[in-house]
């Protein structure tokens, strides 16, 4: 299929909707497997419309006017490079998208992604969309075939009038341009922050004085609507309130949070700000995934909500146990799908520290979370957190999505205490470009079917549901309300009331009012404090009451279900007839309203046996024998028996330890005692999942038997040891003894496990120590630091996606190691001598016969160990002008690199 003969008087069909066209035909004709298309159009710019084409059948795609674009570009930013080189540049980029796209549904092979048809359509009339892309699902009835007959003239006509005058139309095809004419339309704009920069700063205005904010207002509503929700306005009652009746500021702004934005992602200085602002409203503030703020440790700052995500940096017992509220990041708006990239230009050594990984390193967090792959699995990490803390409501954030309704149902059956519906609107500092275009749908559409799901399957009452993407205004709090949400959610509008202006630059690192960067040149260019945040949240709060007394409504809960308030905005009557767009879905009335007494908060208090429902039994017992010494600071040594039906054991113990820990940093008494104890505990038998998750320092754990998934997940300190017991008779270095994604985010500690793991063994390891005799799929996927010695048979795709620590691998078999990211690099004597010292104390640990037989042979079995480190770490060596060599173990001297190689430079100084 071409369209390389179109002209002005024959106009291109769109390529989709000829590709679909025939390959309907061939599939009618029954020839659909011996006829394999290929795809030649102008239409094809960007990555998403080469997956476009790929997902909707075509086996090959040429680009051929994006490709003579680039060969015969005259930028002056590409001056440098060849036309071919800039063809092979282009050609790689989109493959990389394309691979990037594929990666969000879990597909790695492109002929898998072929046909797959797994887009949605937003806008499109459902007719014609069930007629060409079947498969696909449909939001927002919209434009059928006249429109876009309609566009495709239009569009020639200004065309042929540009060929008379001989100019080239700057039509942006390689940049989404973000100003002018032709540039991406936003309802946040760079002249809308200056408004919201004023009535933050001037002191001249207040909430008493509002004409600023109704200007800001007006900004909002302009002509071009951005949102679905711009499409509606607010019925007017005829019902009078008096302001007395009307939900109170406070009321109104404990409904408010900051959403999850990472101490990386921004600044510490304009995280702190964020969560000291809601703090003083008595909103929520959320962590995002970056570990905790350093301003933790100095002034007790930290957020209420606490989020574990794919990457878990960060993630221990005492980041978990100074919060109430823990947020398991399914999805994000900015980047649905994946799981996220914080540049390696913003990981500087507060951010290292922070995640426990190198500076300089992309950081990225895996598209799934390795221990949920079904909704049981979600159940079993609700559970695990309700260990540590049982009196912690879990919070479960999705992306409005296709089939959103249906997830929402089974994570509150998971036992979610909150759903959070997040929308496609959402942006990031963590996370390339191409990442956040063209994912996720508006939560207007989200929210509404998770909140008709709930209530058709009779639990919307045990749930809050929040939204957040793009919240602005008081009419967009209301309509949130209205389709279902209890609770809303700020980002953008909090960093501009900072003082950001827009620049749409957070990926870069050099943020011109210094919030999303670690640049000390940037940073001191920041002048945002809380006070500024918590102006404009008043501001929003006090719209917010003036539109439930125009609606004639008391309190924001009373809005659930009321679509009936809701109507078109006649301003906007001719776009909507032009665009065919069918409302009508959202404006039917639910008639179904919440109790006011089902708020879970309310719910908790009320129970006051809540500590006993939930905790395992085993939990239980072990806290209430080790209390008093706990409480005394004196070792403890116990044992236990265990069955695969006790989970997550030792979970609450971590916590209990760690909440001593947080009380010691939040009060900033140097007089309490600092734990010094030492648990030394026991179990004989059969684990179940979780074991050992959580473990902090001062804990000697021993298993003699086996153990399920998850073993020592995020440990940070301790040690465990994993042994088969007495008197077996198979031979433990060819028998798996513990389950898939043990050492899942550790960042400290110490693993010794006589036998075989299963897959994704120290998955996201940043820090401990571990010994293993064998593992299989994905070993050290995603590692940061920390040190993994495997003495037995690996499995494929060994390190993959690692970005440091140190892999040692006894007899290794090349083809399982995934060479794009860890390379060998030779081994020294002294670094044998550790690996020798580290074994002994495996040996004297767990009396591995395997083991035994490698230490008795040690000049002859030493030759077979073989070294790896991650490639990205010899590139950050390499592009250093400057390293550091340690010449004791106080003074360090700068030197200029000395080093011809890059292996040459690691073997010198590894700085892991």
């Amino acid at each position: 299929l071409s369209d390389r003969k179109a002209d002005f008087e024959k106009l291109p069909i769109p390529v989709l909707l000829a590709l679909r066209t025939c390959k309907k035909a061939f599939h009618a004709g029954g020839v659909s497997l011996r006829v394999g298309m290929v795809v030649e159009s102008a239409e094809i710019k960007n990555t998403h419309h080469l997956a476009t084409c790929i997902g909707y059948g075509a086996s090959a795609v040429c680009p051929y006017f994006a490709l003579e674009m680039v060969y015969f570009e005259q930028d002056k930013e590409l001056k440098s490079l060849s036309p071919e080189q800039m063809e092979r540049n282009i050609i790689k980029t989109f493959e990389a998208g394309l691979l990037k796209i594929m990666s969000k549904m879990g597909i790695s092979v492109v002929r898998s992604y072929e046909n797959s048809q797994l887009f949605t359509t937003i806008g499109l009339d459902f007719d014609l969309a069930n007629t060409y892309f079947v498969r696909s699902t449909h939001y927002l009835s919209g434009i059928g075939l006249p429109q876009i007959v309609d566009n495709i003239i239009e569009k020639s006509n200004f065309a042929q009038k540009q060929a008379e005058k001989k100019e080239l139309w700057n039509a942006y095809i390689f940049k989404e341009h973000a100003r002018g004419l032709q540039g991406e339309k936003h309802s946040m704009t760079a002249s809308i922050s200056k408004i919201i920069h004023q009535l933050a700063r001037d002191k001249n205005y207040d909430l008493t004085n509002p004409d600023l904010y109704q200007s800001y207002l007006e900004s909002n509503s302009s002509q071009n609507p951005i949102h679905i929700r711009h499409l509606f306005s607010l019925k007017t009652s005829k019902n009078k309130h008096k302001n007395t009746e009307i939900q109170s500021l406070e009321a109104i702004l404990a409904t408010f949070g900051a959403g999850a934005m990472s101490f990386g992602a921004i600044s510490a200085e304009a995280q702190r700000d964020i969560l000291k602002a809601m703090q003083i409203i008595g909103g929520r503030s959320n962590s995002g995934e970056g570990g905790e703020n350093p301003y933790y440790y100095s002034e007790g700052i930290s957020a209420t909500i606490k989020q574990v995500a794919s990457g878990r940096f960060g993630v221990d017992a005492l980041y978990l146990i100074s919060s109430n509220e823990y947020q398991i990041k399914v999805a994000q708006g900015a980047k649905p799908g994946e799981g996220g990239q914080l540049m390696a230009v913003k990981v500087d050594a507060q951010i290292a520290k922070a995640r426990h990984s190198l500076t300089h390193v992309d950081l990225i967090s895996p598209p799934p979370l390795h221990d949920i792959y079904s909704i049981e699995d979600l159940k079993e990490l609700i559970y695990q957190l309700k260990q540590i803390n049982p009196y912690a409501k879990i919070n479960v954030k999705l992306v409005a999505g296709a089939g959103i309704g249906t997830i929402a149902v089974g994570v509150a059956k998971a036992g979610a205490d909150i759903i959070h519906i997040s929308g496609s609107d959402g942006g990031t500092g963590a996370a390339t470009l191409s990442s956040m275009k063209h994912a996720g749908i508006p939560w207007e559409f989200g929210l509404w079917e998770a909140h008709k799901a709930l209530i058709d399957n009779k639990i919307r009452q045990n749930v809050i549901l929040r939204t957040d993407g793009g919240l602005h205004t008081g009419k967009d709090i209301i309509i949130a309300a209205i389709l279902g949400a209890d609770n809303f959610e700020f980002g953008k509008l909090l960093l501009v009331a900072q003082g950001c202006i827009m620049a749409r630059i957070c990926e870069k690192n050099t943020c011109p009012t210094g919030i999303a960067t670690h640049n000390e040149k940037f940073k001191a260019k920041y002048q945002g404090n809380e006070w500024h945040i918590v102006k404009i949240l008043k501001y929003l709060a006090k719209d917010i009451q003036t539109k439930l007394a125009f609606l004639g409504m008391n309190t924001l809960e009373e809005l659930k279900g009321r679509t009936d308030l809701l109507e078109i905005d006649t301003a906007h009557q001719n776009l909507i007839q032009n665009k065919n767009i069918r409302l009508d879905f959202i404006l039917k009335e639910f008639g179904y309203y919440l109790p006011k007494n089902n708020d879970l908060a309310i719910k908790n208090k009320e129970n006051k046996n809540i500590f006993d429902e939930k905790l395992a039994q085993l939990n239980k017992k072990i806290l209430q024998d080790t209390q008093k010494a706990l409480e005394e600071n004196k070792n403890i040594v116990l044992d236990y028996p265990i069955k695969n039906t006790d989970r997550a054991i030792l979970a609450t113990l971590a916590g209990k330890i760690a909440w001593k820990e947080h009380q010691k940093i939040i009060q900033k008494n140097t007089t309490l005692p600092t734990f010094t104890q030492k648990i030394e505990i026991t179990f004989k038998g059969s684990a179940g999942q979780g074991f050992g998750a959580f473990m902090t320092k001062g804990m000697h754990i021993k298993l003699e038997g086996e153990a399920n998934d998850s073993v020592a997940k995020s440990m940070s300190g301790g040690k465990m040891l994993i042994i088969p017991p007495k008197n077996t008779y198979f031979k433990a270095h060819e028998n798996v003894i513990i389950g898939n994604c043990a050492l899942y985010g550790a960042i400290n500690g110490t693993l010794y496990v006589n036998g075989k793991a299963g897959d994704r063994f120290a998955v996201r390891n940043s820090g401990a120590l571990a010994v293993v005799e064998g593992v299989g799929l994905h070993a050290c996927e995603y590692m940061t630091r920390g040190k993994v010695i495997i003495l037995g048979k690996t499995s494929y795709n060994v390190g993959s996606g690692m970005t440091g620590g140190e892999l040692f691998l006894y007899q290794p078999n090349p083809a399982t190691i995934n060479q794009e990211y860890i390379t060998e690099i030779e081994i020294d004597e002294a670094i044998l001598e550790d690996l020798k010292n580290i074994l002994l104390d495996y040996y004297h640990e767990t009396r591995s016969i395997f083991c035994d037989e490698i230490l008795k042979n040690w000049e002859i079995e030493k030759e077979l160990f073989k070294k790896y480190v991650p490639l990205k770490y010899l590139e950050n060596i390499a592009n250093q002008s400057d390293i550091l060599v340690e010449t004791s173990k106080k003074n360090f001297r700068k030197v200029k690199n000395p080093f011809k190689s890059v292996k040459s430079a690691l073997s010198a100084c590894l700085l892991l």
